[in-house]
């Protein structure tokens, strides 16, 4: 007697701790036991339950049949789900349907049969089959869910526009009816493949697919397959992709390469050719029966070969499309032995069997001569040039000459100034046009080397004193075009000639700092920079009629410059102007 009693004790903290509802009923359906679980699934307390009849926890419009459905049990009780195939809900206190899972178990107890119902609060599974559910319909592509068997239990919109059946039309029939006559022998077999190690993998790798419209035509089909565990068993969910427009594109592209004027050869990753075109089979000899799975290397010099494989690898690690060889000398071998020079330019081709590599060939053997033929007539271009140059260097220096003969003659200091000016303006242009003609560069000079020789000239020109002004330059390398170099040593020379002239009067000792800098992005400055007496507030820089500052304005306009200028101490004119690339 102890011992049940104990057996009574341990079963009833069994149902309380149960993560579960419980709830036990009598055969009339009254309720006898409930636990904690079941009072907050329900939001009853225990007392509300107890001795009520079931359908107190029952919807409204499943109550009619409840009774019979509780005899037939009784007639039949053993262990089982209840409502099999049917969606099941309780009522909440509330008045809220909750989605529910039931398990019966009869209960033998003093000569009578009790039964003992487990309730599982399904919400959260069904709000993730509902979730499920909506991004399947959601999905671009098709989706259908199939059962072990094949049978089909689940279908979206995209799968209805895809095949030409309604979801009715699929619902409860084999996947076979959506197979070509010609694969559905072997799909079973498959399909057992599958099951006995499912996982996430694309279906039918290597091989083409194609799915049967309800009209009868086929089209090519991918199909991704996911195995998903459910409590009725494992499914498959497959996604399918009409490539209908992809193999269109892929015949377009084949049509492409072929008609392309270029000799079109691809090779997949190991470097084997798996496609030419007639234009590569012209110019390298070979039919192309003869190059089909050869080795990319029959159609390089033996002198090539081995560094080959190694330089497609690297291309293969970093795909993308660009030109092969940049800044060597490409060169094809003909099936008769002979090399001729070419251009080779890459495209990588993501294929279902891996990456594979389009090579663009073009025979550059005329291009190759008249480039030769273009070198020659540039090298006497550049003689011209060279000649240029020096004649105008030599026909400014002459004018500096005269210039300089003029000035013996004149006495008048104003006067003589203007032509010291002068001279330095036609030096500073000779001087740009030497340093063109001695550096065999036309198109553009260094002005590291210029603005040193430009400063030299001026501190002769006005015999500075190195002991009483010094001359600091902080000078980067840039090759400059001549109609920037040219106004650019005109401004350097106005400048300078100020500083020197104008800020430290009175033999005054000081600075001149010049500095040349790459700002970055095609943009340089120059600034001139003193530690003299400054301008002076009186002195209207914009409405002056000094000739130099009307060059220095005018002259950064013309280098669509920006000069900006501080006129207290010390003095500094800073002007940044582009260079185009």
């Amino acid at each position: 007697m102890e011992s049940s009693i104990k057996t009574k004790d341990m079963v009833h903290l069994a149902v309380e701790a149960s993560p579960n509802g419980m709830i036990l009923t009598n055969k009339q359906g009254h309720i006898l036991l409930v636990n904690k679980t079941t009072e907050a699934l329900f939001g009853y307390q225990r007392e509300e339950l107890i001795d009520q009849p079931i359908d107190i926890l029952i919807p409204e419009r499943h109550r009619e049949n409840h009774p019979q459905l509780l005899q037939t049990y009784f007639n039949d009780p053993k262990a089982r789900p209840m409502g099999l195939g049917l969606n099941l809900f309780g009522l909440h206190k509330s008045g809220k349907e909750i989605p529910i899972e039931i398990g019966l178990n009869p209960i033998q107890a003093d000569e009578d049969i009790y039964v003992l119902a487990a309730i599982v609060d399904i919400r959260k599974q069904k709000h993730a089959e509902e979730m499920m559910h909506l991004a399947v319909e959601a999905s671009p592509n098709g989706m259908i869910m199939a059962d072990a068997k094949g049978i089909i239990v689940l279908v979206n919109s995209a799968t209805e526009s895809m095949f030409g059946y309604s979801r009715d039309e699929l619902m409860g029939h084999e996947l076979d009816k959506l197979i070509p006559q010609r694969f559905r022998a072997r799909h079973p077999v498959l399909r057992e493949e599958y099951l006995k190690h499912p996982k996430t993998r694309p279906m039918g790798q290597g091989r083409e697919l194609f799915g049967l419209h309800k009209a009868g035509h086929e089209f090519p089909v991918e199909i991704g397959l996911n195995p998903i565990e459910t409590s009725h068993g494992l499914l498959v969910l497959a996604s399918v992709i009409n490539i209908t427009e992809r193999h269109h594109a892929e015949e377009m592209v084949s049509l492409a390469v072929e008609a392309s004027p270029n000799g079109m050869v691809m090779v997949n990753r190991d470097g084997a050719i798996i496609m030419v075109n007639t234009t590569a089979e012209t110019l390298f000899g070979y039919a192309r029966s003869e190059l089909i799975g050869q080795p990319i290397e029959i159609l390089v010099p033996s002198r090539f070969r081995k560094l080959h494989p190694e330089l497609r690898m690297n291309y293969l690690y970093s795909p993308k499309a660009r030109a092969m060889g940049h800044g060597r000398d490409l060169y094809g071998l003909h099936k008769n032995g002979t090399e001729f020079p070419v251009e080779i330019g890459l495209t990588p081709i993501k294929m279902k069997s891996g990456m594979s590599i389009l090579a663009s060939i073009v025979d550059i053997t005329e291009r190759k001569a008249q480039e030769g033929q273009l070198r020659s007539a540039l090298h006497e271009k550049d003689v011209l040039l060279a000649e240029v140059h020096h004649r105008v260097k030599n026909n400014l220096q002459i004018i500096d000459s005269l210039l300089g003969m003029q000035s013996d003659q004149v006495f008048d200091g104003k006067a003589l100034e203007i032509l010291t000016e002068s001279q330095n303006r036609v030096r500073s242009m000779a001087l740009i046009h030497q340093t063109l003609y001695e550096s065999r560069d036309f198109s553009s000079v260094d002005i590291y080397d210029v603005i040193p020789s430009l400063v030299d000239n001026l501190c002769y020109s006005y015999t500075l004193d190195a002991t009483q002004i010094n001359v600091e330059m902080n000078i980067v390398k840039a090759q400059l075009p001549i109609d920037i170099s040219i106004p650019l040593g005109l401004i350097i020379n106005e400048l300078c000639s100020n500083a020197i002239k104008h800020a430290f009067p009175d033999n005054l000792e000081g600075t001149i700092q010049i500095c040349f800098k790459d700002m970055g992005n095609g943009q340089y400055q120059l600034s001139v920079t003193d530690d003299g007496i400054g301008i002076p507030e009186s002195f209207d820089i914009e409405a002056s009629s000094s000739l130099g500052l009307l060059l220095i304005q005018h002259l950064s306009e013309q280098l669509n410059g920006n000069l900006v200028i501080n006129r207290a101490k010390p003095t500094r004119f800073e002007l940044t102007f582009p260079v185009d690339a």
